[in-house]
This record gives structure tokens, C-alpha cells and sequence, in this order.
């Protein structure tokens, strides 16, 4: 048997050297929840600082009025909607959960 390391044919053939391999591609994958992750506490804060008082009204009846979809207007400008429709506990009347928007305070 002949040794490999004699071999004309197998000594002309470079020995293989591993690099280290760059980590930037996984510093990369966190950048972007980091990024999402500010961009939508940016929005809630924004959204936040937006909202106005809530408020609660109440009403004899609550015909004709829809929860998320009836809007309360003063001299026809609208300045809040209703969120939320119930009855009382005494079931003598509605009382609307309103939000208003920030500029009606």
C-alpha cells in the first residue's frame, strides 16, 4: 500500500483552509423587531395622546342609535361617537359610552 502523503498526484492538491465565518446576518434578523417594535409603540403613544374624555349619556331609549357607527354632533360638528349602548340596572333607561374627540374637551 502506498502512503498518501508521497503521492505525486495527492500532493499537488491544496489543503483546505476554513475562514471564520461573518456573524452580521443574525445581528441583522433583530434589527427588525427592534424596528417594528418602536415604529407601533410610536403609534400607541400617538393614538393615545389623541383620545378625549370618554363620557356617559343617557337616554330614555336608544332607538335609532348604534354602537361604533352614531355620531354625536354639536351645531353639526361631530365631536365624538358612541363606543358602547346598555340599559341601566334598573332597565329605566340607556346610558351611551361616548368618546370624544380631543378638541370637544
Amino acid at each position: 500500500m502506498t502512503d498518501m502523503n508521497h503521492d505525486p498526484e495527492t500532493s499537488a492538491i491544496p489543503e483546505a483552509v476554513a475562514a471564520p465565518k461573518r456573524r452580521y446576518s443574525l445581528q441583522l434578523v433583530w434589527l427588525i423587531p427592534l424596528v417594528a417594535a418602536i415604529i407601533g409603540g410610536t403609534l400607541a403613544v400617538k393614538s393615545f395622546l389623541q383620545k378625549g374624555a370618554t363620557i356617559t349619556i343617557t337616554f330614555k331609549t336608544g332607538e335609532g342609535l348604534e354602537a361604533g357607527k352614531t355620531k354625536v354632533k354639536f351645531k353639526d360638528v361631530e365631536v365624538g361617537l358612541v363606543e358602547e349602548i346598555r340599559i341601566a340596572e334598573d332597565a329605566s333607561h340607556v346610558e351611551l359610552k361616548v368618546q370624544m374627540v380631543k378638541e370637544a374637551a
